[in-house]
């Protein structure tokens, strides 16, 4: 089954989060999508339940937000 939860990626594991409408989101796949603020938005689950990964895509996103506005991409 390719793209199962069950493969690992280039990137690792998928970061499973729940929205705030109970949906479950891949986080590496909306940052791979490039859904920047989307992850960003989810920033209240991080803050109820953070992780390093999480942390980490949350930073990211957040750089290519502000490249986005810099024009550097």
């Amino acid at each position: 089954m390719k793209n199962s939860i069950y493969d690992e990626t280039w990137q690792g594991f998928p970061v499973l989060v729940e929205d705030d409408n109970k949906e479950l989101l891949d986080l590496r796949l909306l940052f791979e999508e490039g859904n920047y603020q989307k992850i960003i938005n989810l920033r209240t689950a991080f803050e109820k339940h953070p992780t390093p990964e999480f942390a980490e895509l949350l930073e990211l996103a957040n750089k290519e937000i502000g490249q986005q506005i810099l024009r550097f991409k």
